[in-house]
């Protein structure tokens, strides 16, 4: 209604509303599933409704002021769009006001015009009359419709109302495929988010519906639970009686991810936890999982996090046995250290002076010393080795010399 009272405005006379609405276009248009469908709709609803010799659907785009060609139909050929700025022309001018124009005499009321706009077509079609109306939705353009002739005079006042009254179905549907597009495309854009953070992800994630069934797993799982391309595990529920239909290599660690899939099923979240597998080799895994809530339904399923800790709970074993060890044996080249230095001591202060007596304390102090950073050393090794930081380095070893100091540190 906007636009017939547009035409009024712009042209300063009433026109009749006697005409019927476009019956065809509305169930058609409703059920387009994009713009091109739309295209088509609008073409024959059109050509019914007047000359459609040539027929231009556009949509504009208001932030970058740019107006795009969906498609053209000229003299029964369809012809693809294109896009321009908004410039000096009849398609621009109905845009910028928002009223619809009729254009008797192509020559006499404006400029030339080429049309088949942005394609290859290097001939230049000038019309000779024709009508451009807006596509109002809330007195927003969302674009324009413009059908033209080769004749002069071929379009009046009727066909001009007419014309708007197909433009203004056109709009709403617009309107729901732009919605749909941006949807699309957002989901589109969180989908591609979420494949690169699960794709540099190093823990192993395994997303599961509201079933238990896997939805989605990131590389890092698929290595851990060993599986190959050609593994199927999309759609399997983690159940204890459907294990055997896992992969012989991946039925282990899935046996034990069982439990935190039923606490999510159950809608509770799973605290960090070390699940142990002793089937084969000793493995240590630590687990974790979170709860899926959508803001007006229970639990959607969850996400279960996993890694392989074996590597990491050996070195601390080792270092918790050596840390042990050390602390042992830190006590007796201390006590032998402090003893012989008390002796050589006591031997200086009394006037001994036998070399061989002076240098065996001597050297018994400097050997216990030697041992003591030894251990010291092996400590460092021990946090350099979970640091990933220990680098091992070759060097000449008399294996004499090793024996005879491990059988003396034994008596």
């Amino acid at each position: 209604m906007f636009a017939v009272a547009a035409i009024a405005a712009a042209r300063g006379s009433t026109i009749s509303l006697k005409l019927e609405s476009p019956s065809g276009l509305g169930a058609f248009a409703a059920g387009a599933r994009d713009l091109t469908d739309l295209f088509r709709a609008l073409y024959n609803e059109t050509a019914c409704a007047m000359d459609a010799t040539v027929l231009l659907f556009a949509t504009y785009e208001e932030a970058s002021e740019t107006v795009h060609v969906v498609r053209q139909m000229d003299r029964g050929v369809e012809h693809p769009g294109g896009s321009f700025p908004l410039g000096k022309g009849f398609t621009s001018e109905v845009i910028q006001t928002a009223a619809p124009k009729l254009i008797r005499r192509w020559h006499a009321d404006g400029p030339p015009v080429r049309l088949l706009y942005g394609t290859e077509a290097e001939k230049l079609e000038t019309p000779q009359s024709g009508v451009v109306v807006p596509i109002l939705l809330d007195k927003r353009v969302l674009g324009v419709l413009s059908a033209q002739s080769y004749k002069p005079e071929a379009y009046d006042d009727t066909d001009l109302e007419r014309l708007c009254r197909i433009a203004a179905q056109a709009a709403p549907v617009i309107e729901r495929l732009r919605t749909t597009e941006h949807m699309a495309r957002e989901h589109q854009r969180r989908a591609l988010e979420l494949e690169a953070i699960l794709a540099t992800m190093t823990d192993a994630l395994i997303i599961v519906d509201a079933r238990g069934a896997i939805v989605q797993l990131n590389r890092a799982a698929r290595e851990l639970l060993r599986l190959d391309n050609a593994s199927l595990v999309v759609g399997q529920p983690l159940e204890e009686q459907r294990l055997a239909q896992w992969p012989a290599s991946a039925r282990e660690i899935a046996a034990a991810l069982v439990p935190v899939a039923k606490a999510l099923r159950a809608g509770e979240s799973v605290a960090e936890r070390d699940v142990e597998l002793r089937s084969k080799r000793r493995r240590v895994l630590n687990v974790s999982a979170s709860v899926m809530r959508g803001p007006k339904v229970g639990a959607q399923g969850g996400v279960i996090v996993f890694r392989d800790i074996t590597r990491q709970r050996e070195l601390e074993r080792l270092r918790e046995d050596i840390f042990s060890m050390a602390a042992h044996d830190l006590k007796t080249p201390i006590a032998v250290i402090r003893g012989h230095a008390e002796l050589l001591l006591r031997h200086l202060t009394s006037g001994e002076r036998d070399p061989k007596v002076l240098e065996a304390d001597a050297a018994s102090i400097i050997g216990h010393t030697d041992r003591l950073a030894e251990l010291f050393t092996t400590l460092f090794d021990i946090s350099c080795l979970e640091a990933g930081l220990l680098t091992i380095v070759r060097a000449p070893t008399d294996l004499s010399a090793l024996a005879r100091d491990v059988v003396e540190g034994m008596r």
